[in-house]
């Protein structure tokens, strides 16, 4: 009887756990070129997915601390030059999480498969702190 008893609150202890889990979820969405590509559908398709985290892939720092993505040229000596090339971005992430949306971060990712970004990174901070 008595290891009836363990069962049972063991049993009732998981439902808790996976109650307390899924309330406290978040979900993520990697996000590509395409949200740059196919605007302004790809930002309403977003806005309504029910995703919480969106993550801008991906960023490249280039050997002299400039950032780009898919070639672009997001930031030239610290200076934002990507609405240059991509006029309707900077507003296109403000709308994420502006007006009706699930979304309430906006993350960017650095790097990814193959990607110099963090020895790039590496090697401008040892350059700056001689």
């Amino acid at each position: 009887m008595r290891k009836y008893n363990y069962i049972k609150f063991f049993t009732l202890f998981l439902i808790v756990q996976m109650m307390f889990i899924d309330m406290n979820a978040q979900s993520m969405l990697y996000v590509g070129g395409h949200f740059r590509r196919e605007r302004p559908s790809t930002v309403k398709i977003l806005k309504d997915s029910g995703f919480e985290t969106v993550i801008l892939f991906n960023i490249q720092v280039v050997p002299n601390g400039n950032l780009t993505t898919d070639g672009e040229l997001i930031c030239s000596n610290g200076d934002y030059v990507f609405d240059q090339v991509q006029p309707n971005y900077a507003q296109d992430v403000k709308d994420l999480v502006t007006g009706r949306t699930s979304i309430t971060r906006v993350e960017t990712c650095i790097g990814g498969w193959g990607s110099t970004s963090y020895d790039n990174i590496k090697s401008l901070l040892r350059r700056f702190q001689k």
